[in-house]
């Protein structure tokens, strides 16, 4: 009987994983850190492949630890840190690099010699956030300008680009399903909340190729099945960290706020339904579909 749900919680400076019985209590969980890199002052890495072994490994022991089989798991749910980005060759599933984590500011003089008003004039209104060394078009964009071989990576052809929960996806599925949630989504600073896609217009602005991106879900969506357990297993949820708590502390009324204090603190606010261009010091991000989060940057 499939009575349990796998959840990987792949964290900014771990990874866990949870079991959650019928009646939404856990009855297992795993953990361990993974290697945090720091090859200049200004920048924070991860290796996509110890993120993805280590998760497989916690969802392993979780089970063991219950002695559960994957015939005994209904459906695998994913949440992650956002705005880390990998690269990796979608025939050979191999990384480029190590990823950049969002704690990364090489970023930033690309920021520092951007058109402010002009970027919140055209862009703001639609992704609804400003422009800062964390989005996925400006990381992508040092790449270009910084790393020639990364350049040729990304304009091969070969070489396709996403967030923790797209690489977490892509690998379960074999390859199969290059995908993101809006909410991972919206974190990037390059998505169109308005009709929930991609933002063209920027992506074209920074000369990136759309093709090397993970298609847009909601939260809920059909994510493929993995086997990697022994058996097929529909991975059938997808959600980014700050806004999944959001939700879990049941803020689901307009005006409902938590704050979050782990590797860094976070306020996020339920603005409802209705996109709003935030005020300075804000972002406006996706809570799922037809939903939306106001979050501002503490710094503790």
């Amino acid at each position: 009987m499939r009575n349990y749900i796998l959840v990987i919680d792949e964290g900014t400076t771990g990874t866990r994983a949870l079991i959650f019985d019928k009646n939404l209590k856990i009855v297992s969980v795993s953990y361990t850190e993974f290697t945090q890199y720091t090859p200049a002052e200004n920048m924070v890495e991860h290796d996509f492949e110890e993120i993805y072994e280590k998760s497989i490994d916690m969802c392993e022991k979780a089970m063991s630890k219950i002695d559960l089989k994957a015939e005994d798991i209904a459906c695998i749910g994913i949440t992650n840190q956002r705005c880390t980005y990998g690269i990796w060759n979608k025939h050979t599933g191999k990384p480029f690099r190590r990823g950049t984590v969002w704690q990364d500011t090489r970023a930033a003089k690309i920021v520092s010699n951007i058109d402010m008003k002009r970027y919140d004039a055209e862009f703001k209104p639609l992704v609804g956030v400003g422009s800062s060394a964390v989005t996925m078009n400006n990381i992508l964009k040092w790449f270009l300008d910084n790393e020639p071989e990364t350049a040729a990576a990304i304009n091969s052809g070969d070489y396709i680009v996403g967030t923790v929960d797209s690489w977490l996806i892509w690998k379960l599925t074999g390859g199969k399903v290059h995908a993101i949630s809006s909410s991972n989504a919206s974190a990037c600073g390059c998505f169109d909340m308005k009709y929930n896609r991609w933002c063209e217009p920027l992506f074209t602005e920074y000369g990136i190729p759309l093709n090397i991106l993970p298609k847009i879900c909601d939260e809920d969506a059909d994510y493929g099945e993995t086997t990697v357990f022994g058996a097929p297993i529909p991975i059938t949820c997808a959600i980014a960290d700050q806004q999944s708590s959001l939700f879990a502390q049941n803020c689901r009324v307009a005006g409902t706020a938590k704050c979050t204090n782990g590797t860094g603190t976070f306020m996020d606010i339920n603005i409802g339904k209705e996109f709003a261009i935030p005020p300075t010091g804000l972002g406006t991000m996706s809570l799922g579909p037809s939903k939306a989060s106001a979050r501002t940057w503490l710094k503790a």
